[in-house]
């Protein structure tokens, strides 16, 4: 896990896990074992709000695992739109 936030509104305090995986030179795209770890460390410590950054994509397991777990998955062409647009801020804002 590469970045921890909390937010505490006093009634309840949020937290949200953010993972950033970058593929080696061997792979083209990050595998569903690395996915399902950062979920269980998250889930073994009661994070429920997570977002994984990948670079350059998901493999199509991966990306199943990730819906199907409720990760929030930034891509690099989402990456390039976040930046390059202010006005897409507010789409990434809940």
């Amino acid at each position: 896990m590469d970045i921890l936030a909390t937010r505490d509104d006093i009634v309840v305090k949020h937290f949200l896990a953010i993972d950033v995986f970058r593929n080696d030179q061997s792979k083209e795209e990050i595998e569903i074992d690395e996915i399902s770890n950062f979920d269980a460390i998250t889930d073994d410590i009661g994070i429920h709000n997570k977002i994984i950054i990948a670079i350059p994509k998901l493999s199509p397991r991966a990306q199943k695992v990730a819906e199907a777990q409720k990760i929030r998955v930034l891509g690099n062409n989402d990456l390039k739109s976040l930046f390059s647009d202010n006005s897409s801020l507010s789409s990434w804002q809940k």
